[in-house]
């Protein structure tokens, strides 16, 4: 090979062919850049064999299949688009056919003064246009409009079912609707001690009027004492006390006296209404307070011999 005479180099990763000149050669100490692949390689390592029968002034080289470059390179195009980004920046210390180019405007990777007639031998140059379109889609990046992080929209949405309205419609809902169950149940709940001071100061505020409190419950007597009239015969004397244990006032009850015999059995009763058994300050007194016990005394006939025992108890209040 002589010193000026220009080679063909086949590029080991697609097999593409370039002629090469032996200026282009000394640039970067015979490194060269495949314009398919950009694949770097030593060109002299993958110089093309010229056939034998060249030197024996034989038939002319055959020409290089174009087919078989053409789909070589069409082969790597979509390699090159997918690592057009990553390819880019690439060591400024290796010289591939552009560059050289652009040192040099009198050497090319494929000299145009000595190139075949046939311009279906060339290989095709597709770096210029893959620039271009690089900077295209740069161009389209940098116009797209990236100030807003997906995420921070997202974070930033305030769905309607949080907004503060429909906290404040929700609260009315729940308040207009205790409100009414309430109401409805004024006559069940008002009875109940811990439910009537609510009550008690809600009517105060609308001008309702509560149900009497009625607790039989806590109603009760105590310290009964039966004994024998001073100053009648035939007639005995009752005394005792009835006691509201509950925070509110009630009316004072009913209350039945019972003698039974020795075998337990009913001998005599009798029901007391509170006129009957209420007299001097108490007479006509309807309520006993709170937590109040009241003592009264009242006569009434004997029984008889068979009564040997008596209660006194409190029932309902007998309209």
């Amino acid at each position: 090979m002589s010193e000026n005479q220009d080679f063909i180099t086949c590029c080991p990763a697609c097999h593409t062919s370039f002629r090469v000149t032996q200026e282009l050669m000394e640039i970067a100490s015979g490194a060269v850049r495949c314009g398919a692949c950009l694949r770097v390689f030593q060109a002299i390592d993958q110089v093309v064999e010229e056939r034998e029968d060249a030197e024996a002034g034989g038939a002319p080289p055959e020409p290089l299949d174009t087919n078989e470059i053409q789909s070589c390179y069409w082969l790597h195009w979509e390699l090159y688009v997918d690592e057009v980004f990553s390819q880019i920046h690439v060591d400024q210390g290796t010289a591939h056919v552009e560059q050289v180019q652009t040192s040099d405007p009198g050497a090319d990777a494929i000299d145009q003064g000595e190139a075949d007639p046939d311009d279906s031998y060339r290989v095709p140059e597709a770096s210029a246009d893959l620039d271009e379109e690089h900077d295209e889609l740069k161009t389209l990046v940098s116009q797209l409009d990236l100030q807003d992080d997906p995420e921070s929209l997202v974070a930033g949405h305030v769905p309607p079912s949080a907004h503060p309205a429909w906290y404040a419609a929700v609260l009315v809902l729940v308040v207009s609707g205790f409100l009414q169950f309430a109401w409805f149940n004024l006559d069940i709940y008002s009875q109940r001690v811990e439910y009537r001071s609510w009550y008690h100061s809600a009517c105060n505020l609308f001008g309702c009027e509560l149900a009497e409190y009625a607790n039989a419950d806590e109603l009760t007597t105590s310290n009964l004492i039966v004994r024998s009239h001073p100053d009648a015969s035939g007639a005995l004397i009752v005394d005792a006390i009835v006691r509201n244990s509950a925070s509110y006032r009630q009316r004072f009850p009913f209350l039945q006296l019972q003698f039974r015999d020795i075998e337990n059995q009913p001998v005599a009763q009798r029901r007391f209404a509170p006129k009957n058994y209420l007299a001097g300050e108490l007479r006509g007194m309807r309520f006993i307070p709170g937590e109040t016990e009241v003592r009264f005394s009242l006569e009434i006939a004997d029984p008889g011999k068979k009564a040997l025992g008596y209660t006194l108890e409190v029932i309902q209040n007998i309209p």
